[in-house]
């Protein structure tokens, strides 16, 4: 397993999230595929916003970042 660089801990909308400010440039910044982890976070998240209707439900989430620029991500 590649060495862990970054750890980040993110409340972000369920099944909304998106490329914009704040969460595009941070996750740019710490060498994150943006796409990869707003298809992956979304895809997880979707059925939470559906249970409540569509609500923004903000779901908190670890964000583990290695040197090879691959993430894990924890709901």
């Amino acid at each position: 397993m590649a060495k862990i660089m970054n750890i980040l801990y993110l409340e972000v909308p369920a099944g909304k999230a998106q490329p914009s400010p704040p969460l595009g440039p941070m996750l740019g910044a710490n060498g994150v595929n943006i796409g990869q982890f707003i298809k992956e976070f979304n895809d997880k998240t979707m059925d939470m916003m559906k249970s409540f209707g569509g609500a923004d439900v903000k779901v908190k989430c670890k964000l583990t970042i290695f040197a090879d620029r691959t993430f894990t991500l924890e709901l």
